[in-house]
């Protein structure tokens, strides 16, 4: 969920709504503050939705489907190796290995926590490479935009 620029302004408004009511001497501060970081978040998701826009339809092959709302926001498709929490049966795998290669997919997204070593036999199959982006890394706008400039790079955008 927080993978999204737009469910992350809603959950900023709910909690400085929250926060407000909890600490009503500082609900004016509060508000400012939630509402110079919504700012911050839609100019981001703006930049993203255009950079995005020559791709939508396009997809992107992940092992794990946090990435899900990120590829609603933008248009583009998830296709995810990791199902239920668990690694991908023989069957999926060859499914998700032949949907790629339909796609012309050459990059497997992972985490820090994924399987590194099935997404690499993946990747070899897709003659491509294994690249990491982080759902859980620190600073979230600079995050937010690293992963959208990463997902692009697979597309072949050329951009900076």
């Amino acid at each position: 969920v927080w993978l999204s620029l737009r469910n992350a302004q809603r959950s900023v408004s709910i909690i400085a709504r929250s926060l407000s009511l909890r600490f009503p001497d500082r609900a004016e501060r509060i508000g400012e503050k939630a509402e110079a970081y919504c700012r911050q978040l839609r100019k981001l998701d703006q930049k993203i939705a255009s950079w995005m826009e020559p791709f939508k339809g396009r997809a992107f092959l992940s092992y794990h489907p946090a990435w899900g709302y990120f590829a609603r926001d933008y248009g583009l498709r998830q296709l995810v190796i990791e199902e239920g929490g668990k690694g991908p049966t023989p069957r999926l795998l060859l499914q998700r290995i032949s949907e790629a290669r339909r796609e012309g997919i050459k990059v497997v997204f992972i985490s820090p926590r994924s399987n590194r070593r099935t997404a690499e036999v993946i990747a070899r199959e897709l003659g491509g490479e294994v690249r990491v982006i982080d759902p859980l890394r620190g600073d979230y706008l600079k995050n937010m935009e690293e992963v959208a400039r990463e997902i692009l790079r697979s597309f072949g955008w050329k951009g900076r």
